[in-house]
């Protein structure tokens, strides 16, 4: 069986994406802080993010620090040694497969308000039509096999 590894983080950029270098690949990287409290003081825990090809071409234009995201890909692990003293120095980054940004910045100006319920009514208000009434059941005779 093959080994694989799957991720999936939903948080907040910590900055606007980067595309380090000019190699004919496209490539980006950005971080992202994901917290696990509702509290300031609460832990959070931030992650290295690298896309290739067209993920990256898109997540370049799109994120920005503090922009709302959903990554999709796999675990990696970066190696290198430390330049001071020589110690091998490991990290673990996301390779995205995919990323979704919920509110893109052109449109935070103009983000519609969350759901909230009709005041007047005590109901929800529904922004889409109410589903068409059920057709009832066909007798058990009325099927042909």
């Amino acid at each position: 069986m093959p080994n694989a590894s799957m991720i999936v983080v939903v948080g907040h950029a910590t900055a606007d994406a980067t595309a380090p270098g000019k190699s004919g690949k496209p490539f980006t990287k950005f971080g992202i802080a994901v917290n696990f409290g509702k509290r300031e003081d609460d832990n959070a825990l931030f992650l290295d993010v690298k896309c290739f090809g067209l993920t990256a071409e898109w997540a370049l234009k799109d994120i920005y620090k503090g922009a709302a995201v959903t990554v999709m890909g796999r675990l990696d692990q970066d190696k290198w040694t430390n330049s001071q003293d020589g110690t091998p120095q490991t990290r673990l980054v996301v390779v995205a497969d995919s990323v979704t940004v919920h509110v893109r910045r052109e449109q935070d100006a103009q983000a519609p308000p969350p759901f909230t319920p009709s005041p007047a009514a005590g109901s929800p208000s529904m922004p889409y039509p109410r589903a068409a009434a059920a057709t009832p059941e066909p007798d058990s005779d009325d099927i042909p096999f």
